[in-house]
């Protein structure tokens, strides 16, 4: 008995537990976006009329053509962070994709990735008003995404509103 009394000390002092993970290790589920934030190159959002299209320029971002203020900037930082951690609540392949409402789209965003681009619309609400219905362009399943992502979205298009106009 002492035997293995001391055989299980000796394990549990050798023995590490497995590491706790906590933020956004914790999360799971599917990739919405399957691209670091570091390999995206470019971001096109719409939201109804109105959209941005700003491309990364070394370690900043430019929109039309001119450096995005720094509060534009920061919001591009966090949707690109956003969209490369970002984690679907659920996925799945409807029969008729009409009640998500797809046609026309609450939002666009197309994210370039080298030679790469990925379009996604975002649909209606779900029934708990949580989180938002979106589609991969390409394929059928539908992903139920939190809401996070329609205000990061938001957060883009507002300071882009604020930047002046392009030079023409």
């Amino acid at each position: 008995m002492a035997v293995a009394v001391g055989l299980a000390s000796a394990l549990v002092v050798l023995i590490e537990a497995p590491p706790r993970r906590a933020g956004e290790e914790a999360v799971r589920g599917p990739r919405l976006f399957k691209m670091s934030a570091r390999e995206i190159s470019q971001v096109r959002v719409s939201i109804g009329e109105r959209h941005a299209v700003a491309s990364r320029v070394g370690d900043g971002w430019l929109l039309d053509g001119r450096p995005a203020s720094p509060p534009l900037a920061d919001a591009l930082a966090d949707l690109v962070r956003t969209l490369a951690t970002l984690r679907a609540v659920d996925r799945f392949l409807p029969r008729d994709g009409a009640s998500f409402g797809f046609e026309p789209p609450r939002a666009t965003i197309e994210v370039t990735s080298g030679a790469r681009q990925t379009r996604v619309v975002l649909g209606e609400l779900n029934a708990a008003r949580s989180a938002v219905y979106a589609r991969r362009e390409g394929t059928p399943r539908v992903w139920l995404i939190g809401l996070y992502l329609v205000s990061a979205l938001e957060r883009v298009i507002y300071f882009a509103s604020l930047e002046p106009p392009p030079l023409r």
